[in-house]
C-alpha cells in the first residue's frame, strides 16, 4: 500500500522508506534490506482479494482512529469528487450554509 501512495511508485523507494520508518522508531535490529527481488517476488504473490482485504481492514482503522475534531458537520466524508450539492434557497439554509463573498446576497426567487 505505501507503495502505491507513494509519488514515484518504486519498489527500491518503498524499501527505503520502510528501512528509515524502523530506524525512526528504534528497530535498529531488524532494519529490512533494501533489495527488492525478494520484494518485488513477494508482492507478485499477493492476490486482488487478499489486497482488497488489507484496503479495507486499513482503511476502518483509519477511520476509527480518526478524531471527532475531523468530522464535517458531525459526519464522516467517505468520499469527495468535486460534485456540486443543490438545496432549495431557503432562509434556514442560507443561515446554515451562506454564499460566498462573490455571489449576490439574498434569496433567488422562483418563479
Amino acid at each position: 500500500m505505501r507503495q502505491v501512495a507513494s509519488d514515484t511508485k518504486s519498489c527500491r523507494h518503498t524499501l527505503i522508506d520502510e528501512a528509515r520508518e524502523q530506524v525512526v522508531r528504534g528497530n535498529k535490529k531488524k532494519v529490512p534490506n533494501t533489495d527488492t527481488s525478494a520484494y518485488c517476488k513477494a508482492r507478485q504473490r499477493l492476490s486482488e482479494a487478499s489486497l482488497g482485504g488489507l484496503l479495507r481492514i486499513s482503511g476502518n482503522s483509519l477511520d476509527h482512529a480518526s478524531p471527532e475534531s475531523w468530522l464535517w458537520h458531525q459526519r464522516r466524508v467517505l468520499l469527495t469528487d468535486g460534485s456540486t450539492l443543490l438545496m432549495p434557497d431557503t432562509e434556514k439554509n442560507q443561515k446554515e450554509y451562506p454564499q460566498p463573498g462573490t455571489q449576490k446576497k439574498g434569496l433567488v426567487s422562483r418563479t
